[in-house]
């Protein structure tokens, strides 16, 4: 598992504040890129998708959204709600795209599950660092849905909505989100916790991804 960064290191040094998004942003950085460069995501830029691949893929995201609403934000809705930022579930799009491709007869090339499944910290802290991931994603699906767009099978170009999300203004849902986390981040035992479990949900998928199902 990559080693990401100290929750204490991630702090903001005595006498300043720094806002909970940009200590997300150093936090998350070592195993947010160790997800990028994951063998098992690598055919999502490939010039010929594996298909198979594809599907495995997203059924992995699928298994660790799973997890993620299961164990800790699913929990957390109604305070979501009453803070006024209401969580948008990113499994339903997943489930489309997998019927899509479920459909077209493509079987996934390796188990929906990339590794162990962890117990995940749980509470308000918690679910807006599950949270920061799962809407983080939104941005960076944008440039492999674009990529997808042009070299997967014409009957199975619709099959990009978990990582297009296609309907939303993501700029403006990225700006409303930092609002509300900067917001609610201004607690500080929250605000670590947030920290914690979004380290740990980076580091849980770049593991997954390792290698190439």
């Amino acid at each position: 598992m990559a080693d990401p960064v100290s929750i204490s290191e991630a702090a903001a040094p005595a006498g300043t504040e720094t806002s909970l998004m940009a200590r997300l942003r150093v936090a998350t950085r070592e195993p947010h890129e160790a997800l990028h460069v994951a063998p098992g995501l690598s055919t999502l830029l490939a010039e010929t998708p594996d298909l198979s691949r594809y599907r495995t893929i997203l059924e992995r995201f699928d298994a660790f959204m799973e997890m993620a609403e299961t164990q800790v934000l699913i929990a957390a809705d109604p305070w979501f709600e009453a803070q006024g930022f209401p969580r948008q579930s990113r499994r339903p799009h997943l489930a489309r795209d997998l019927e899509d491709l479920n459909r077209a007869g493509i079987v996934p090339a390796g188990p929906a599950l990339g590794g162990d499944l962890p117990t995940l910290p749980t509470g308000e802290g918690a679910a807006m660092g599950l949270l920061y991931l799962s809407e983080g994603s939104r941005l960076g699906g944008r440039t492999m849905t674009r990529h997808l767009a042009e070299v997967l099978p014409p009957e199975l170009r619709s099959a990009t909505r978990f990582l297009g999300t296609p309907g939303m203004d993501l700029s403006e849902q990225w700006r409303r989100f930092s609002v509300f986390m900067d917001a609610q981040g201004r607690d500080p035992t929250r605000a670590d916790n947030a920290v914690q479990a979004a380290m740990l949900g980076f580091s849980v998928l770049a593991d997954w991804f390792q290698e190439t199902p």
